[in-house]
C-alpha cells in the first residue's frame, strides 16, 4: 500500500501511521481516513492484513467510480436514472417459479 508502485499510482495517497508501544495486547487497530472523509477504525484481531487490503482496495474503486459518474454527469440516485423494476424482463426459469 505504501510502496513505490502505490504511490506512482496515486500520488495524492498519503500512508502515515504511528505505533502506541503500551497498547493493551489484542487492541491494535488501523484507522482509514479516506478523501471523501469517510473514517474506519478496524480492530487487528478479527482481521487478516489482506482484508484491510481489500477494504482499501474496495473503497478506492467506489471513490472513483463516483469520480467517473459525476464527470459524465450521471446521477444513479436520481429518481429519473433508476431501474422501473416492472419493466425488467425475468428469465423465463424465474417466471414459471422454477
Amino acid at each position: 500500500v505504501n510502496g513505490s508502485r502505490a504511490k506512482k499510482s496515486n500520488p495524492n495517497c498519503a500512508v502515515d501511521f504511528s505505533i502506541d508501544e503500551d497498547a493493551e495486547p489484542g487492541r491494535a487497530f488501523v484507522e482509514l481516513h479516506f478523501a471523501d472523509e469517510d473514517k474506519r477504525k478496524v480492530f487487528m484481531a478479527d482481521r487478516r492484513a489482506e482484508e484491510i487490503t481489500r477494504m482499501m482496495e474496495e473503497k478506492g474503486t467506489e471513490l472513483e467510480t463516483k469520480s467517473v459518474l459525476k464527470e459524465v454527469k450521471f446521477d444513479p440516485w436520481k429518481p429519473e436514472n433508476r431501474l422501473d423494476s416492472s419493466k425488467i424482463v425475468r428469465p423465463r426459469q424465474q417466471q414459471q417459479g422454477l
